[in-house]
């Protein structure tokens, strides 16, 4: 398991992107609970590169846009 990027989102509550055997989820983890929220399909992550900006929101936004569309409304 290889944590790609989190996102703090309260204490003790992050949502974070995780690759498992060359597959990506998309993990909510609070302080009682660790619950895949998506498998994110065709994710592919970018390598780590100082000049680009490849932060949580980023790589969400990204996916959000090529998957899910400009609709914003949608929920993953």
């Amino acid at each position: 398991m290889n944590v790609a990027d989190k996102l703090m989102l309260g204490p003790n509550n992050f949502i974070t992107i995780v690759e498992i055997n060359n597959k990506y989820y998309l993990i909510g983890i609070t302080e009682k609970d660790i619950n895949i929220i998506k498998e994110l399909e065709d994710f592919h992550h970018l390598p780590d590169d100082k000049e680009s900006s490849n932060t949580f929101n980023n790589i969400l936004n990204k996916y959000k846009k090529t998957f899910i569309g400009s609709n914003n409304d949608k929920k993953l």
